[in-house]
């Protein structure tokens, strides 16, 4: 099976690159008008310094990132395992022997249940028509900037050995709101969610013997 491969939409990350542009020339303004008053002793003026720096250190970081993971193809699935460059504060590549599913919500019970692994296999036995759960049993989706398809991994604990310092702390954050070290996220690609992920189990069932069971509880 051919490798699956999604780039980033170039004007999505052109933007990005411009807001994060725009808040770091904002830290600099603060640094140079609030630099004076610090150096008098004003409250106010280290306060500006303070914040523009931040700003600077935070959002010239994040240009950075979004500009490297530009570099290459946002996703690639290949015999090998799943490649993400969609995130920053997620696990780059993933082997195949950790995937065990994948989910498109944000209810921790709901992955557990194997809401996710029903989707991705109705979706490629009806040849990529995805066909959901009952209403009751589905986790509500994500939204916003964490759009994007979780992996449910084999051991949950294998994602976290592979970040370490700031990204670990950031990673950690984030799985407080939903969003888990596997999250591939979408909103730089032209794809949905939900495509992506009966895409993923496309891939998942022809590069893996056995593919798992829909009603199969996840460890978490």
């Amino acid at each position: 099976m051919a490798p699956l491969v999604i780039w980033h939409r170039p004007w999505s990350v052109l933007g990005r690159l411009v807001g994060a542009a725009a808040f770091v020339v904002a830290g600099i303004v603060m640094v140079s008008t609030g630099l004076p008053q610090a150096q008098e002793g004003g409250l106010e003026g280290m306060f500006y310094v303070l914040v523009g720096l931040a700003s600077l250190v935070f959002f010239g970081g994040g240009g950075l990132g979004i500009a490297w993971l530009a570099c290459g193809p946002a996703l690639r699935v290949d015999d090998s395992g799943i490649t993400n460059r969609t995130s920053l504060v997620c696990v780059q590549h993933v082997p195949w022997e950790q995937v065990a599913g994948f989910w498109t919500g944000q209810d921790e019970a709901a992955a557990a249940r194997g809401v996710q692994s029903a989707e991705g296999v109705q979706a490629c036995e009806e040849e990529g028509r995805l066909e959901r759960p009952p209403a009751s049993a589905q986790a509500p989706a994500a939204s916003g900037l964490l759009d994007g398809v979780e992996i449910v991994f084999v051991d949950p604990r294998w994602p976290w050995s592979r970040m370490r310092g700031l990204r670990a702390l950031v990673a950690r954050a984030n799985a407080s709101t939903g969003s888990g070290p596997g999250r591939i996220l979408t909103a730089t690609l032209d794809t949905t969610p939900e495509e992506l992920l009966a895409q993923l189990v496309r891939q998942h069932s022809a590069r893996r013997a056995g593919p798992w069971s829909p009603g199969a509880p996840v460890s978490r």
